[in-house]
Parts: C-alpha cells; sequence; structure tokens
C-alpha cells in the first residue's frame, strides 16, 4: 500500500485550485482511492493509477507525489503524453 499526493499545477476548470489537491492510497491490487481536499470534498474509487490519472491528470497539469518522493507521470514522460494527446485530437 502506498500513499500518494496529488499535486496540480495548473487548474484550467477553476474548481479544484492548485498545488495538493487530494490525498490517495494505492492498494496492493493496483486499486485506488482519492480523497479531496479542496471546497468540494469528496472520494473516488478507481481501478489503477492509469484510470485515476486519465480522470484527473489533466493533460499532465497534474501528477501524483508519492511518500518515497517519486511521481506519476513521471516528469520525463508527461510532454510525451500531452503530445501524444494532442496528436490524436484531445481537447485540453
Amino acid at each position: 500500500m502506498r500513499t500518494f499526493q496529488m499535486v496540480r499545477y495548473e487548474d484550467t476548470s477553476g474548481v479544484s485550485g492548485v498545488g495538493v489537491i487530494a490525498e490517495g492510497v494505492v492498494f496492493t491490487d493496483g486499486t485506488v482511492v482519492l480523497r479531496w481536499v479542496t471546497a468540494h470534498r469528496s472520494t473516488g474509487l478507481y481501478d489503477s493509477v492509469e484510470s485515476c490519472l486519465a480522470v484527473h491528470g489533466h493533460f499532465g497539469r497534474t501528477r501524483l507525489v508519492f511518500e518515497d518522493g517519486s511521481e506519476l507521470p513521471r516528469p520525463d514522460l508527461r510532454a510525451t503524453l500531452a503530445e501524444r494527446l494532442a496528436a490524436n485530437g484531445a481537447r485540453r
């Protein structure tokens, strides 16, 4: 089990803000629980880190920072992900 903070660099929706916006846990089976620490508090359940970031990653504007200091998506992969999504016509 690993805990993390969700950190947002830019808030394109104007709802969650920037900085630490949520706290979470990745369980040993890969399931993720995410608890929002913003004014609109809620809890979400996801099948994987990838699913969680697909919904809340905001095209690389958000990262998960784990207790050991590691991050997802990795800093060296953020631009690549954003470029691939843009190439596929994904909205930002």
